[in-house]
């Protein structure tokens, strides 16, 4: 049947807009964030201080913990039981600069949860709450080599999902343009 309201049709055209990279490993001078380890709102602050980067209204914002690095390096390890993410303090933040979308190398979920009773908490708190696109599983090892590189952690982003009738998600593919 699919999804009454809220579906994938308000995206059809695709999603444009200023994306971000928020670098935590390179923040921390590690190759990954640990999982089970939330990222609090003032580490990502810091972060984009460092990035010298600030977020605007309708920004595309991609978070990377590095997941995609530590399961190339090390291999896949049960991410049901501990993965890296957001602690749920940090949402207000996209709250306050009203991004239109998160986009993660994981899914953004910090496992164990730091809400008790919710097992997805970030998912609950941005999709069904705020009302953002979530991107989960991305790869951005080559796009934080090349911001690295560039010195600069902004760039034009294209996203186009695919047009499924009623559908409440879709593979993606975001373009990043430096």
């Amino acid at each position: 049947m699919g999804g009454l309201r809220q579906t994938m049709d308000v995206a059809k055209e695709g999603i444009v807009g200023r994306g971000v990279l928020i670098d935590i490993p390179r923040l921390r001078g590690t190759r990954w964030v640990e999982p089970s380890e939330g990222i609090m709102r003032d580490e990502i602050e810091a972060a984009l201080a460092v990035q010298n980067v600030r977020l605007r209204r309708g920004d595309i914002v991609f978070f990377r913990t590095g997941h995609a690095r530590k399961r190339l390096d090390e291999g896949p390890w049960d991410a049901s039981s501990a993965k890296a993410g957001f602690h749920t303090s940090a949402m207000p933040l996209f709250h306050e600069h009203k991004v239109a979308a998160i986009g993660f190398d994981g899914d953004g979920e910090t496992v164990p949860a730091n809400c008790e009773g919710i097992k997805y908490p970030i998912h609950t708190i941005g999709v069904n709450s705020m009302g953002l696109y979530f991107l989960d599983s991305l790869y951005f090892e080559d796009l934080a080599a090349v911001c690295e590189q560039e010195g600069r952690f902004d760039f034009f982003c294209v996203i186009a999902p695919l047009r499924l009738a009623a559908g409440t998600g879709s593979p993606v593919n975001p373009i990043a343009i430096l």
